[in-house]
């Protein structure tokens, strides 16, 4: 009795390893788990929301004992950080300018000199040609890039800025040469000057009521005139 009872014991251990194996082997087996956390991707840099500006600088003639290699020219937006040097060519770069109305502000060896940027869009990218001397700034080209809203907004712009020649007597004279914002009516047409308006036979200061004068420049949204240029006529 007792070998018998060996020989059905020897089987029951085996199944009884066998169990234990496959249960060791299900706690040994890798389960699926959660995804882990995927990194945090890298957050983009904010686009800068300024314009840019790049832009030449052409000097007076050589005649004039003036150039611009040497002279030590750099041209800041006004009221901000915004500047660069203007190298011996007379290129420059101004990165994240200010939308809206824009003062150039060229300082150097003679040069004290500012040039009035109107219309400047967010994000848009401007390709200027500058006329620089001793006594100012005359914007020469104007190129303006930007996204679809920008271009839009160009075209209605230049809509806006469309050439316009008035010929009369001055009066009404309001706002200061200092300033750089000096306005007067010719006929029933408001001008305006700014920093870039240059003067023929005349001085800004020496303007007076009942001058005649011959005013060359860009009509404005409100049918008002800024000045490129004004000149006294005899």
């Amino acid at each position: 009795m007792t070998a018998r009872v060996a020989r059905f014991a020897a089987p029951s251990a085996v199944i009884v390893l066998a169990i234990s194996i496959v249960g060791c082997g299900g706690r040994g087996t890798a389960q699926p788990g959660a995804p882990s956390p995927a990194a945090p991707a890298a957050s983009a840099p904010a686009a800068a929301a300024g314009a840019t500006i790049s832009g030449t600088v052409v000097g007076m003639s050589a005649a004039s004992g003036w150039s611009i290699r040497g002279s030590g020219l750099s041209v800041q937006v006004s009221g901000t950080s915004s500047v660069s040097t203007i190298d011996d060519n007379g290129r420059f770069v101004l990165q994240n300018v200010p939308s809206g109305h824009v003062d150039l502000h060229f300082t150097g060896r003679g040069i004290d000199a500012h040039l009035v940027l109107d219309g400047v869009a967010p994000h848009q990218t401007l390709t200027i040609t500058v006329r620089l001397s001793a006594n100012g700034a005359q914007l020469e080209d104007d190129h303006r890039a930007g996204d679809d809203a920008d271009d839009d907004d160009d075209r209605d712009d230049d809509a806006n800025r469309q050439e316009a020649e008035v010929k009369g007597v001055l009066s009404l004279l309001a706002g200061s040469c200092a300033a750089n914002n000096l306005s007067f009516h010719v006929g029933a047409t408001t001008v305006r000057t700014n920093a870039s308006t240059q003067f023929k036979d005349t001085t800004c200061g020496a303007l007076k009521a009942g001058d005649t004068v011959e005013v060359k420049g860009a009509k404005q949204a409100d049918a008002s005139v800024l000045a490129s240029r004004v000149e006294r006529k005899k």
